[in-house]
């Protein structure tokens, strides 16, 4: 991060040929917008946070070009089904490998 904004652009390309399948991280909702980046609050299965607490929800900045076209989320304020693309997911810890 780099003055409160995420510091990396979507721009790798998958070699296997899947990588850019959707691939839906649960519901959520845009509470930060930026001209490349959104920033979505995650409700999911409790987890435990950096400090060791367990807690339901999450955020995350997913870079706008890797927000898959099937999500409901890619705006301020947005809600629903949160969909980005399958190596972006895999790289960020999103989902399993």
């Amino acid at each position: 991060m780099v003055n409160g904004k995420p510091d990396f652009i979507c721009t790798r390309r998958s070699s296997d040929g899947g990588g850019n399948d959707p691939v839906c991280i649960g519901q959520g909702k845009c509470t930060r917008q930026t001209p490349k980046a959104i920033l979505v609050e995650l409700s999911a299965k409790a987890h435990r946070d950096a400090f060791g607490f367990v807690t339901n929800s999450r955020e995350v900045w997913l870079p706008q070009a890797c927000v898959h076209d099937d999500s409901e989320v890619f705006e301020l304020n947005g809600t629903g089904k949160v969909v980005v693309k399958r190596w972006f997911a895999v790289r960020e810890g999103l989902v399993p490998s």
